[in-house]
């Protein structure tokens, strides 16, 4: 059995009226920060900015039926920065490029899967509606 923690800290209004910076810590089977800076590009715009950062270590493990064979550990890091349009209070969508590392390789056991490391780049396009 795993588990992780986490912990939010939002600071208001850090880089200017509306914004604001989100820092999540985890820690458990996951270790990690990331923090965000979220801005928008006036006080009354709907479009905003958001660079963000990212770091975490995890570990997971291959079981055959019960037996474990192999631990794998995974470190990530990363930046980058979205830029978006907030709809109202509930909804976004947002365009973004990051680029980071990854490192996953056998802790423990014998290897099921080939090593990986390297650089990592992702586009993406989000969009959320958080709303019951």
């Amino acid at each position: 059995m795993t588990y992780t923690q986490a912990a939010r800290l939002t600071l208001m209004d850090v880089a200017g009226y509306r914004s604001e910076w989100r820092t999540d810590v985890r820690f458990g089977n996951t270790y990690g920060v990331s923090s965000e800076l979220y801005k928008p590009f006036t006080s009354t715009s709907k479009w905003f900015v958001a660079p963000h950062g990212s770091a975490s270590y995890t570990q997971f493990k291959i079981y055959q039926r019960s037996d474990p064979l192999v631990i794998y550990g995974r470190k990530d890091a990363s930046i980058g920065v979205d830029v978006g349009y907030g709809f109202n209070r509930f909804g976004e969508i947002r365009f973004g490029y990051e680029v980071g590392d990854l490192d996953a390789r056998v802790r423990l056991g014998q290897a099921q899967f080939p090593n990986i490391a390297g650089r990592t780049g992702n586009t993406k396009l989000h969009f959320l509606v958080d709303q019951w």
